[in-house]
């Protein structure tokens, strides 16, 4: 697997977000692993359309500083999943090249992780 890509689930499920309370419906969970405006967008379409019940990432709005986020989409539809992207920005810093964050096998691991963490959600 290379390169970023955007998973759509489908699925009958009691919503989280503040227009579902807690009843069982069809709806949209989606998952960027380091989220981008595409799927900021997407997110909020989908939450203004009543079909989002989830919209996960691994950073979104860090200590409030508005990266990596939109200031439309309600936070009460995001979930974080920092651990491994965490792991790959700090690993930026460090000179050696197989732990380098920015090489494409450190992205490649991050988004499988992040993957196998969000597929059970």
């Amino acid at each position: 697997m290379s390169g970023t890509h955007t998973t759509i689930r489908q699925q009958g499920a009691a919503g989280p977000g503040p227009a579902q309370g807690g009843r069982k419906r069809r709806g949209v969970r989606l998952c960027h692993f380091h989220g981008n405006p595409n799927s900021y967008n997407a997110a909020l379409s989908f939450a203004e359309a009543g079909e989002l019940i989830r919209f996960h990432t691994s950073i979104y709005d860090p200590l409030g500083t508005g990266r990596r986020a939109h200031p439309e989409l309600p936070k009460s539809y995001v979930s974080t999943h920092p651990m491994w992207e965490v792991l790959r920005l700090a690993s930026r810093m460090i000179p050696f090249r197989r732990w380098d964050g920015e090489s494409q096998s450190f992205v490649d691991l991050v988004s499988r992780r992040f993957d196998t963490t969000t597929a059970g959600t």
